[in-house]
């Protein structure tokens, strides 16, 4: 028997794939290898990128010569939906799609399927199946859980037997720390194990409990099976310290004469943990030559752009030209057209990362780990599905109210809608779409979804208005809102309002408050599924929203514009945009609650710019801020073609260096990720001022977040950042006295703002062509 790991974790990229070759058949287990979305909220280095592709390659090339290929689950890094073509002629074994698997991976595995059409040969159901090829068994075992629970799904694991030699692929239980794990193994006797090893690199998401469990049970296949090769990898090796770690293992080993080594190891190769040194990859150097030469690799352009006024280079003109030709061809919430501003260009507009495929593994990272740092809590660490009402930080001020409040814990609920509605984003193109509706009746109820007015109320009130919001949740796919059944038509009626509109919901069970809190949106209260929804009377339509819900001919881009220039508030330009009222006919779909705020600020910023890029600069540096619930925004103008920065610095008493994207005079073509949506939420209000002003100008927005901060949604960077260009500033003549006069309206020092800022390098470097005579 011949084992050849073709990718793993100790190779440089997510995966397990393995190819076994007997005298009688080759198996190719789990061909696919991704790469994490985001680590130390970082993307992956372009060294990652290469070898993933290098071993993506390895792994087609092993796919030609092999008889038969395997899923044991439907993780990306384990299966690969964009190359369906490999398994032609091949026979299939895959993890059961219907039975034994979690939502998410259920549906995964019927695009899957759908996606493989005829290339197999044939398809099998993997779980617990057996099959002779000669002299070599192939068994896998039933569907054990993925880890610890099954909240993550369910796996199969493999064996293959030929003569003397076993060799067994666990594929993810994550340690194993099951007795379930346990008994497949030592009943599958292998001589050679492959194990995924605990996730010790997570530990808020996997307790040391079930890293220890997995260490006595690797223990005792040591001891009891016939095991002499122990192959640790995937999981384990995300974590730098993973020697250390596994040390009782190593110690067995030696007792016992199994040899316990990497994929790479067992290949002969070094091992190039790229992931878990990916910070170090990107080589962080605090000197501001080391910075430079940071942004520089980042940002190709910068050099150019800084010897340049406004400048690009011939390749980012190129492009943004393809850009806007991509754009011709497309229409509906993800494209629009300038529209009343400029009717000769179209536009992009740039959605969150989670809106690109892989959906759910890529996008959602970059959601999670703008959770994670909205959400800095003691308790879950940002993981918002631990989140529970008694024992969050944040509500304490809130949780007695709340409990006391029994209107919110019934099955049907009768209220005033603000009104708003809610679409989720997890396991997206299917989305949980619904009302949000207090127990509240014949009174105003406006204010709980009207974040525009919130800055003069503090943070208690604000979390009792959101969280006394009950949201029912209907699945629905996107696309479903060119044809809604009854309850998404409900829904999108109610969602055009611009009064509180009398609502009845129906639930299967009695709403409970989880996970309340998300990185872009205002958080909501208790949640059930929906069974029906009424609207018990007539909604106040704006006669500019149902006029351009109904005209099915304009592109997203321009309605939302017309709306806001028409005075629609932009809490309900962003609700109507979600439940997918806005676009052409055959491209309307619903947006994600939190991706449509950001694609609303997006699209009314873009709206502006070609404004404000014709007219007359500013002609002092100017000075603002304004604080409130736990935050700051300070606002730095300057005389220059519109160019921005936004830098974010919270927990400030470890004295960070603030997270920062920027944009020079030729704009940006990607998704600003670093601080996401906080970006497009300051940007907004930057152009609405120099509009307003008739003045051209560039910006840098410092955003502060406090200790006392309670997750409330990018809203307030918005109109904190309104309220501080709404007051007048404090003008300088010249960048040093602008400078100053910045530092003291910031609490962390100006040195660790100026370590991240990209704008500021050029202002000290720019010079004008005055300065020459």
């Amino acid at each position: 028997m011949k084992i050849t790991p073709l990718a793993a974790d100790s190779f440089g990229a997510r995966s397990m794939a393995t190819l076994v070759e007997t005298s009688d058949v080759t198996v190719l287990i789990d061909p696919s290898v991704r790469l994490g979305p985001y680590r130390y909220d970082l993307r992956p280095h372009p060294i990652e990128k290469a070898r993933q592709k290098e071993l993506w390659q390895k792994i087609r090339t092993a796919a030609k010569g092999a008889d038969v290929l395997t899923v044991s689950h439907y993780h990306y890094d384990h299966h690969n939906p964009d190359a369906p073509s490999i398994y032609r002629g091949k026979l299939a074994f895959l993890k059961d799609g219907k039975f034994h698997i979690n939502r998410s991976q259920r549906e995964r595995a019927g695009a899957f399927v759908r996606a493989l059409k005829k290339y197999p040969k044939e398809i099998q159901v993997a779980d617990g199946n057996q099959m002779d090829f000669g002299g070599t068994e192939l068994l896998f075992s039933p569907a054990l859980p993925h880890g610890y629970n099954d909240e993550l799904g369910y796996v199969v694991m493999t064996r293959i037997a030929h003569g003397n030699e076993v060799f067994v692929h666990t594929a993810d239980v994550l340690g194993p720390p099951l007795k379930e794990h346990l008994s497949f193994l030592i009943d599958a006797q292998p001589t050679v194990l492959y194990v995924d090893g605990p996730m010790t690199h997570m530990p808020d998401h996997y307790p040391a409990e079930h890293t220890k469990r997995s260490l006595s049970h690797l223990l005792r296949i040591l001891r009891t099976t016939n095991v002499r090769t122990l192959i640790l990898d995937h999981h384990i090796l995300r974590d730098r310290e993973w020697r250390t770690r596994m040390d009782p293992v190593f110690r067995a080993g030696k007792e016992h004469d199994v040899g316990v080594l990497t994929a790479a190891e067992f290949a002969g190769k070094p091992v190039e943990q790229l992931e878990a040194n990916r910070d170090r990859l990107y080589g962080f150097d605090m000197s501001p030559k080391g910075i430079s030469e940071r942004l520089g690799r980042h940002h190709p352009r910068l050099p150019a752009l800084l010897r340049t006024v406004g400048g690009s280079d011939p390749g980012g003109q190129t492009r943004r030209a393809d850009s806007r030709s991509k754009a011709r061809s497309t229409s509906g919430p993800g494209t629009y057209h300038s529209g009343a501003r400029d009717r000769s260009r179209r536009l992009v507009t740039m959605f969150p990362p989670s809106s690109s495929a892989p959906r759910e593994e890529a996008g959602l990272g970059a959601t999670l780990a703008e959770v994670r740092r909205e959400i800095a809590c003691r308790v879950c660490q940002g993981d918002i599905k631990r989140c529970r009402l008694a024992i969050c930080p944040y509500l304490d001020r809130v949780r007695a109210w709340f409990t006391e409040r029994r209107d919110l814990q019934t099955k049907n609920l009768f209220g005033a809608s603000p009104p708003s509605a809610f679409v989720g984003s997890w396991g997206y193109p299917k989305v949980l779409v619904g009302p949000l509706v207090p127990p509240v009746r014949d009174e105003d109820t406006s204010i709980l979804d009207a974040s525009e007015s919130w800055l003069s109320y503090d943070l208690a009130e604000i979390l009792r208005f959101r969280l006394s919001l009950v949201r029912g949740k209907a699945p629905r796919r996107v696309a479903e809102a060119r044809t809604p059944d009854s309850i998404l038509s409900t829904v999108q009626e109610a969602a055009m309002a611009s009064k509180p509109i009398d609502t009845e919901m129906w639930f299967t069970k009695k709403p409970t408050l989880v996970s309340p809190f998300s990185a872009r949106a205002p958080p909501s209260g208790p949640s059930a599924d929906l069974t029906k929804v009424d609207l018990t009377s007539n909604p106040s339509v704006p006669r500019r929203v149902d006029d351009l819900v109904s005209d099915t001919d304009l592109r997203a881009g321009e309605a939302v514009t017309d709306l806001y220039d028409h005075g629609i508030t932009q809490s309900q330009i962003t609700r109507v945009f979600s439940v997918g009222l806005l676009g052409t006919k055959d491209r309307r779909r619903l947006v994600p609650t939190e991706w449509s705020i950001t694609a609303v600020d997006d699209i009314l910023a873009k709206g502006l710019v070609d404004e404000v890029r014709g007219l007359p600069w500013i002609p002092e540096f100017e000075v603002t801020n304004a604080s409130g619930l736990a935050n700051n925004v300070a606002i730095l103008l300057f005389p220059q073609a519109f160019m921005f920065e936004g830098l974010e610095a919270w927990n400030l008493e470890a004295n960070p260096t603030p997270a920062h994207d920027h944009e020079f005079a030729g704009g940006r073509t990607t998704y600003p990720d670093q601080i996401a949506g906080a970006y497009h939420a300051t940007r907004l209000p930057v152009l609405e001022h120099l509009a307003a002003r008739r003045r051209q100008g560039g910006a840098i927005v410092f955003m502060e977040v406090y200790e006392d901060w309670v997750p409330l949604g990018v809203w307030r960077y918005r109109e904190l950042a309104r309220a501080a260009l709404a007051k007048r500033p404090s003008r300088f003549g010249d960048f040093e006295s602008a400078e100053s006069e910045i530092g003291r309206r910031l609490r962390l020092p100006l040195a660790n703002w100026w370590r991240a800022s990209v704008l500021r390098a050029y202002l000290r470097s720019q010079r004008r062509i005055t300065s020459y005579a």
